[in-house]
């Protein structure tokens, strides 16, 4: 369902604005700076460590306060946490306007490295949907090993193998963890 409804506003977005390429320009888009010989790109390091942030903080949240500690109890059983007086469906709406708003910080963020067009999310849910299977469902750290495992494998990929195989690696590894660790890398790291 979810998947269906992507596509539908995929289109309805793709009616209203068309499917030309947008970009937007700020006065770091094509900014580097240099460590040694190494170039680092100005828009993805500002991404990197407002995501960094953004991270701490929700782990803050979800270890700390009370509803986070909501949040964590209907995910893990929404019967027994309504059963202990968690109002279920008010959590639900907080999470999902959580996890909006983090998706909206992540398209700001990475608005002045890619082009805006009505697909533009294809390629990010399924690197997502491999991260949190690597990673295992569920677990949060495991989610930030995956996405580390599957950043370190591409890159690898890109590098030995070939640009163009850079997302082959990624999903080799990716059925590999599927067959032979169908719970994911926090099967191997109790995390």
């Amino acid at each position: 369902m979810t998947v269906g409804i992507g596509m539908v506003l995929a289109e309805i977005a793709r009616f209203i604005f068309s499917s030309d390429y947008k970009t937007v320009k700020t006065s770091y888009s094509s900014s580097a700076f240099f460590l040694g010989n190494v170039s680092f790109n100005l828009p993805m390091c500002i991404a990197f460590i407002i995501a960094l942030i953004f991270t701490a903080a929700l782990f803050w949240f979800l270890l700390k306060t009370d509803i986070g500690r909501s949040i964590r109890a209907t995910a893990q059983d929404k019967d027994a946490a309504t059963l202990m007086g968690v109002n279920s469906s008010r959590i639900t709406i907080i999470t999902f306007g959580l996890g909006s708003g983090l998706v909206a910080a992540a398209g700001s963020l990475l608005i002045p490295i890619y082009y805006l067009f009505p697909d533009i999310g294809g390629p990010f849910t399924l690197k997502a949907f491999v991260i949190t299977i690597l990673g295992g469902l569920g677990s949060t750290v495991g989610a930030i090993f995956g996405g580390i495992a599957l950043g370190i494998a591409e890159s690898l990929g890109a590098t030995y193998i070939g640009m163009g195989y850079k997302d082959l690696v990624g999903f080799v590894m990716f059925v590999l963890v599927l067959i032979f660790l169908p719970g994911g890398l926090k099967r191997l790291t109790k995390i």
